[in-house]
Parts: C-alpha cells; structure tokens; sequence
C-alpha cells in the first residue's frame, strides 16, 4: 500500500491547499511559489503513474487517489484565479465580470491602450468566464462519473478496513 507512487500521490494532495492559499498571500513570491508547486505536482501526476506500471506497483489506492489528487489540483487552481478575478479585479486590474488578467495570455507589448485592446478584453472577460465555468462543470462530473464507476473500491476498502472486522 505505501508504495512510492502512492506517497507521491498523497503530498501532491497535501501540496493542494498550499498552491490554493499561497496566490492570496500579498506580493510576487507567493504567487511564484505557487505556480513552481503546481507544475512540480503536474509533472509528478506524470511519474507517479509511470512509476507504478514500470514497477508493477499499481494498487488500488493509487487507483482512489490518482484522480482525486487530480481534482483537487484543479480546484486549487481554478478558486483563487476565480475568486481573486472576481474581488480583487481593483488590486490586479481584471475586469469585473470575472476575467483572468490579459498578460496570462500575453506580455503586455505596449498595445494594451489601443482601440483594439478594449475589444479584446471585453471578448477575453466573457470567453475566459465561459471557459472557467465549463472546465469546473466537467471536473465535476468526471468527478462524480468516477465515484459512480469505482465505487466498488470505496465499498471493498471499508468492508476490508481493520476497522470492520
């Protein structure tokens, strides 16, 4: 059960509430960090399930909190850029209806005051809003399909616990 890949799994999930809280913290630091956090725990999701079918440690816990992890990553990504987008469009110059800020997209190349920059942000505003809403539907979903379909996991693991018997 405490596999390598299963331990790499579970810090990512430890790691998911520091990458969610550091982008509130004042200052450029917090928000880099948060940003190196997330990439390492991208790239780990990547080897932790490499390493478990190269070393024939695939279990069913890694199977429970592979995807959750996932999840999780994505929830603590996508609430502060929502929530920092949506209350602190003053400190970060966002437009109120809930865009993520354009330099995301590209470095500001001295054309942000021109007429078409006006136009952009408005469409950037509402396609990023649509887009933010339709990814945290899907993550839902395929969350909930995934308890559906493995839900057998949940009901053996706690029928097996030391616990229950």
């Amino acid at each position: 059960m405490w596999t390598l890949p299963n331990i790499i799994t579970l810090v990512r999930i430890c790691f998911t509430p520091v990458i969610a809280l550091l982008p509130f913290i004042e200052g450029y630091w917090p928000k880099l960090i948060a940003f190196i956090i997330f990439v390492v725990a991208a790239v780990s999701d990547i080897y932790d399930g490499h390493l478990a079918r190269s070393r024939n440690e695939v279990t069913d816990l890694g199977k429970l909190l592979d995807p959750i992890a996932d999840k999780l990553l994505l929830f603590a990504t996508l609430i502060p850029i929502y929530w920092i987008s949506r209350q602190r469009h003053d400190l970060y110059d966002i437009p109120i209806w809930g865009s993520i800020p354009l330099w995301v997209c590209l470095l500001p190349m001295g054309w942000e005051h021109n007429q078409y920059a006006q136009y952009w942000n408005e469409f950037h505003g509402g396609f990023v809003a649509v887009t933010l809403a339709v990814a945290a539907a899907l993550t839902v979903y395929s969350f909930v399909v995934y308890l559906y379909r493995n839900r057998r996991l949940f009901t053996d693991t706690a029928a097996n616990s030391p616990s229950s018997r």
